[in-house]
């Protein structure tokens, strides 16, 4: 995988060169060597698919509990002259 990570000038600040020269690099690449990547890039697809499934049950069951709880009353009520 050091194929796209051998980019001449890595000190270089000129995001607009390097992104070029990293996507000349890509479009140069056979699909054999390209395919660690595009294995990497699935498998971490699923992995964010699973967390986000697991973010929305929380949230929602979070949800739900807020919405099922009473109000609570107020505890520190301001007392009047009249009591």
């Amino acid at each position: 995988m050091q194929g796209l990570k051998t980019i001449p000038n890595p000190d270089s600040k000129d995001v607009k060169r390097v992104g070029k020269k990293a996507s000349e690099k890509w479009r140069s690449m056979t699909d054999e060597k390209k395919k660690p990547y595009l294995d990497k890039v699935a498998e971490l697809k699923v992995e964010y698919e699973k967390a986000i499934e697991s973010y929305k049950a929380v949230a929602e069951d979070e949800e739900q509990e807020g919405s099922d709880k009473e109000t609570p009353a107020k505890e520190d009520e301001e007392l009047t002259d009249e009591e």
